[in-house]
């Protein structure tokens, strides 16, 4: 393939890719009942929806010894009747009521947003592929690819893998983009650094716009200059130390995915929840998305127990709705259950 064609596959992956997610949003969308949907909100939604049910799909399969292609089936089938559910169910709502709107904006000003990202996807793309890392993740998927199997063939050696750590155990994020370079062909280091980090920083930049937007009264046209502030300063200013810095030096990992995803879709529904006390379905996803924190990253798991503990708080004492705490233990029962059995196990049997 030469490099316009690579470049070509390469977007439309991640398209096809965020359209799974804003199809899969609608399983567990933000919006209560009634309320207006947001498409950026949709799309992080179902992000989570589908990072945690390949997670639970990656897990019964490497107990039940499944190979990598009847895997790839099973996930396969799965995600189609979520999201033909998902269209059933919702969707002649979501287009209707999808918001989209500019709000007053000037079209110049949305050409230099969408420069802002573009530059940021852009840099990923031209970057990545060559900067150092350590490798394990694409080395995994591709033994994993190579030998049909799901995580039983130790990266580099070959050798079939009787049990491994509890970390990395849970933290199959990657299973996604494995499944996605068998059922496409893409290469896993096309896959990861190309395709990965740049549906990373757009989910990232979509998360964002949303809590500028909820901040701001709902205004447009200041949340999107906060999201040029942010685009800005996660471009020209990013450290080793901060979120823009994993996503711009290793956007393909689940530390990136978790602190510029998943933290800021956390703190995007306490947002919602202080609005709408009342919102299960946003409560829903707060819960489930501690399922999605164990499978980004192992750290993520401690991180989680204490910034959904910081968010949840202030959001009860608020609405003084006691009832909302419960929210604390249902959302860190599966990190914290993976923290106890990583203290007390040493290795996991797979095989």
């Amino acid at each position: 393939m030469t490099l316009v064609s690579q470049a070509s596959y390469a977007v439309l992956t991640a398209a096809c890719e965020l359209l799974v997610y804003f199809i899969m949003g609608g399983v567990v969308p933000f919006a209560a009942r009634g309320e207006q949907k947001s498409f950026a909100e949709t799309v992080c939604a179902g992000y989570i929806v589908t990072t945690v049910l390949v997670e639970i799909l990656c897990l019964i399969g490497i107990r039940q010894g499944l190979s990598l292609t009847l895997f790839s089936y099973l996930a396969a089938t799965v995600l189609c009747i979520f999201m033909a559910s998902s269209i059933v169910l919702n969707f002649p709502s979501v287009f209707r009521g999808t918001s989209a709107a500019s709000g007053g904006i000037r079209f110049s000003f949305l050409l230099f947003l969408a420069f802002l990202l573009a530059s940021g996807c852009a840099f990923l793309a031209a970057v990545l592929p060559s900067s150092g890392d350590p490798g394990m993740t694409i080395a995994r998927m591709t033994s994993d690819l190579y030998s049909d199997t799901i995580g039983l063939r130790a990266p580099g050696s070959g050798r079939t893998v009787t049990a491994v750590a509890v970390p990395d155990f849970f933290s199959k994020y990657y299973m996604f983009d494995t499944l996605v370079c068998k059922i496409t062909g893409l290469h896993p280091m096309t896959e990861m650094k190309v395709v990965r980090a740049a549906v990373t920083s757009i989910l990232s930049s979509m998360a964002a716009y949303r809590i500028f937007f909820r901040i701001f009264d709902r205004s447009v046209p200041k949340a999107a200059c906060g999201l040029m502030l942010a685009l800005t300063a996660g471009l020209f200013f990013r450290t080793p130390y901060t979120p823009s810095g994993m996503l711009y030096s290793q956007g393909w990992t689940g530390q990136a995915a978790f602190a510029s995803v998943l933290l800021p879709v956390l703190i995007l529904t306490v947002l919602v929840l202080l609005d709408n006390p009342g919102n299960g379905r946003a409560a829903a996803l707060l819960i489930i998305s501690g399922t999605a924190a164990v499978s980004l990253t192992f750290i993520g798991a401690v991180i989680w127990l204490f910034a959904v503990a910081a968010c949840v708080l202030p959001v009860c004492a608020a609405s003084k709705k006691p009832v909302l705490l419960l929210l604390i233990p249902a959302s860190a029962i599966i990190p914290a259950a993976v923290i106890i059995m990583d203290l007390n196990l040493n290795l996991i049997p797979v095989a």
